[in-house]
């Protein structure tokens, strides 16, 4: 539970930063740096994937995280697609709430 909640919380904590930068790069209108910031979010959730929950928040998280996965999905759709300035900051922001909800997951372990 140690090395989950530890891997958890920091990754969760960079996944939060970057969806931060994409909102700084929506800002600047800034591709080039939007297309890094959807890597990076991608490489994120791939270190949480790789993560096993232990069995007292394995439910939860898991409900959770495909939750986040979803909505850091939504993210990178609209910097593929060319989304609205205001659509993928709507997005960003909904991704960012799943975040905290996710870590609130994790917090239970402390």
């Amino acid at each position: 539970p140690v090395y989950f909640a530890t891997s958890a919380r920091g990754n969760l904590r960079d996944l939060y930063k970057d969806l931060s930068d994409t909102r700084n790069a929506v800002n600047e209108g800034s591709v080039l740096r939007l297309i890094g910031n959807s890597i990076e979010l991608s490489f994120n959730l791939g270190q949480l994937g790789a993560l096993t929950p232990p069995a007292q928040i394995a439910d939860d998280w898991n409900r959770e995280f495909r939750t986040l996965e979803r909505a850091v999905d939504a993210v990178t759709a609209a910097i593929s697609n060319s989304a609205s300035v205001s659509q993928m900051k709507k997005r960003i922001s909904a991704a960012q709430n799943q975040a905290k909800v996710t870590l609130g997951v994790v917090r239970r372990l402390e």
